[in-house]
């Protein structure tokens, strides 16, 4: 999908693709850790749109929080944050991987333990969408907030 994408965006200046350093325990074991002050390899501050489709199911607590304050610091005032992730209201446990012997392959999260984890990195919730079969999981919509992580 990513060579497709990059494929048919060539040469349009308001599109660019660059690839992250992050440890994930599915997807880049060898990878340096994440923290909410990692930089990210494209250019700082004012999008207006901040996307995450099926990133937050691949991450563990700490990474999440990480991913939600370095995005926070590239958005404009103005802009929204749209994500996606598996929610699960009826757990008792924070986060649970759906699949013990395959970490991250899919956690699913406690909804107000997500929404903490969003509210500490600096961003305010301003919808909550329960998924949509065959399109989107349990989806959020955000604001920048009053304060960042």
């Amino acid at each position: 999908m990513i060579a497709e994408l990059q494929r048919l965006l060539a040469g349009d200046p308001r599109f660019g693709f660059a690839v992250v350093p992050f440890r994930n325990a599915m997807y880049n074991p060898r990878g340096e850790p994440m923290r909410p002050d990692s930089e990210l390899p494209v250019p700082g501050g004012g999008y207006d749109l901040l996307t995450m489709f099926s990133v937050v199911t691949h991450m563990t607590p700490e990474d999440a929080f990480a991913v939600f304050s370095i995005l926070r610091r590239h958005a404009a005032d103005q802009s929204r944050l749209v994500f996606s992730a598996f929610i699960d209201p009826d757990q008792a446990a924070d986060r649970v991987d759906s699949e013990p012997g395959r970490p991250l392959l899919r956690a699913f999260y406690r909804k107000d333990f997500l929404e903490g984890i969003v509210a500490r990195a600096g961003w305010r919730i301003e919808r909550y969408g329960r998924p949509i079969p065959g399109v989107i999981q349990h989806h959020f919509v955000c604001s920048p907030g009053d304060g960042a992580a």
